[in-house]
């Protein structure tokens, strides 16, 4: 431990006597005007008379598929979350379902965000808060849970990062991200795509379902800009696009008869359904000195 600390010492020192020898050096500086706007855009949802569980990146990290488990699947380890059913992404809170909000940096996203997959990408996740309790009147009607989730935002230095996840049943999911700051300008953008043989719950007691096959794109950005250290232009965006084969049972017999008609194979049906999400978002957040 000595070893490590003489050498820092003495470059304190010497750095120290350097600056007070040279009165014309110029000292370099470093303002960081990021910190301040964030706090008080997360301080737009009041937590008064609310109970609140908080999920961070180290939780995420600690999953078997970490950036790549399904936000619902995220949200089932808080206290009163439970699945709608397997093939579903809806979840119930508190029994409720159907009525939870989300935001996304303190900006309600539209009430169509739940089906078969998943709008919310949890790579680009830094934080969630999942609140319930006695909900202030400015959360709106979606008040059986509100998620709270604070995106990631683009590092001083620039980077990226580049995975795949391969499993079964055809599971193939690519991903990327791309991050960095460029004087005034700050960027976060990532992507995915998922295909997989089973997109839906299998309704047979079979490893392999009939007509199961999923395709899922999704993309997000946060781009923002300082005009100065107190204001901050940004714009957000997001979208998700997810195709789905509904899974066939077969030697099923129709409910109804129409005369004249043959009854189709239960097991040759061609059921699709296909899910779109869009979302953008400009805002302008200032900051005035009390």
């Amino acid at each position: 431990m000595q070893l490590r600390t003489l050498p820092l010492l003495l470059a304190t020192i010497f750095s120290t006597h350097h600056a007070c020898a040279d009165d014309d050096a110029v000292v370099p500086q470093v303002e960081v005007t990021a910190a301040h706007l964030k706090s008080a855009r997360i301080d737009l949802s009041p937590n008064v008379g609310t109970t609140i569980y908080s999920i961070d990146r180290h939780m995420v990290d600690q999953l078997g598929q970490g950036d790549n488990t399904p936000f619902n699947e995220v949200l089932l380890r808080l206290p009163g979350v439970s699945q709608d059913s397997k093939g579903s992404g809806s979840i119930h809170v508190r029994d409720d379902h159907a009525n939870v909000q989300y935001r996304v940096n303190g900006v309600q996203l539209p009430e169509s965000i739940s089906g078969f997959g998943q709008s919310i990408d949890t790579r680009f996740v830094e934080s969630t808060d999942f609140i319930t309790g006695a909900l202030p009147a400015q959360f709106g009607l979606r008040t059986s849970g509100i998620v709270d989730i604070q995106t990631k935002e683009g590092q001083p230095q620039s980077g990226g990062r580049v995975g795949v996840l391969v499993g079964s049943h055809d599971h193939v999911q690519p991903s990327a991200e791309f991050f960095g700051t460029q004087g005034a300008f700050n960027y976060y953008l990532s992507g995915s795509y998922l295909t997989s043989h089973l997109g839906i719950e299998n309704p047979l007691p079979t490893r392999s379902a009939l007509h199961d096959e999923t395709h899922q794109a999704k993309s997000f950005g946060a781009l923002s800009y300082f005009l100065d250290d107190n204001t901050r232009l940004g714009l957000m965006f997001g979208t998700y696009n997810g195709r789905f084969q509904i899974p066939n049972n077969p030697d099923q017999q129709p409910a109804f008869a129409v005369t004249g008609a043959t009854a189709p194979d239960s097991a040759q049906l061609d059921e699709r359904q296909r899910e779109v999400n869009r979302f953008l978002v400009l805002s302008l957040q200032k900051a005035w000195a009390t």
